[in-house]
């Protein structure tokens, strides 16, 4: 039988595509793509605007709700934004539901360097509403994003978003936005999925 998680749009396996595949948290369970919608493969692969995405397939304007957001400081080292303890970030949740519709899409965790946005973004940041991949396009900031992990989780707590929304699993990727040679945002997005 077929690896479930082999991506057939050229690589051979999802190691192929997210280069932390064997480091994903051990919260992390292997995702049978096979299962997945169009739209849901998209999304996991996706290398642009998430928001810009869902919103051109969906059709439908995106709303960005900010679930937490805060400066701190740290507490150790992080290995995928190259980052040693004491370096100051935003950690952001948001959750990407459509303003028609009520669909919840995504729900995103974010880590970001302070110091390596350019002069003013991390103040937009501040504001309501705003999605990372507008503000990007904003300033004109020129990103890769390196794709980590991908698979089925569960975290401890989900905001409020999810109480009417039954789900045991969601689809999870985890990548890192790089800037000027140096990760700038380590981001997790989560994505209720429906198994027949």
């Amino acid at each position: 039988m077929s690896n479930p998680e082999r991506l057939p749009f050229g690589t051979s396996d999802a190691e192929g595509v997210f280069v932390a595949q064997s480091s994903r948290p051990s919260g992390f369970r292997a995702l049978d793509l096979r299962l997945l919608t169009p739209f849901h493969r998209a999304l996991l692969v996706i290398d642009g605007t998430v928001t810009q995405f869902i919103e051109a397939y969906t059709y439908e304007p995106i709303a960005v709700i900010r679930v937490r957001q805060e400066r701190q400081r740290l507490t150790r080292d992080h290995e995928w934004l190259d980052a040693v303890a004491g370096t100051e970030v935003i950690a952001r949740d948001v959750v990407l539901r459509g303003e028609a519709s009520s669909t919840l899409y995504v729900y995103g965790i974010s880590l970001t360097v302070v110091d390596r946005l350019p002069e003013g973004m991390s103040d937009q940041l501040d504001l309501a509403g705003e999605s990372i991949g507008r503000l990007l396009r904003e300033y004109r900031v020129e990103t890769y994003r390196e794709l980590l992990w991908c698979g089925l989780t569960l975290p401890d707590e989900l905001p409020m978003h999810f109480v009417d929304r039954p789900t045991n699993s969601l689809m999870s990727r985890a990548y890192r936005l790089i800037a000027n040679d140096r990760p700038v945002m380590h981001i997790t997005e989560m994505c209720p999925v429906a198994f027949d």
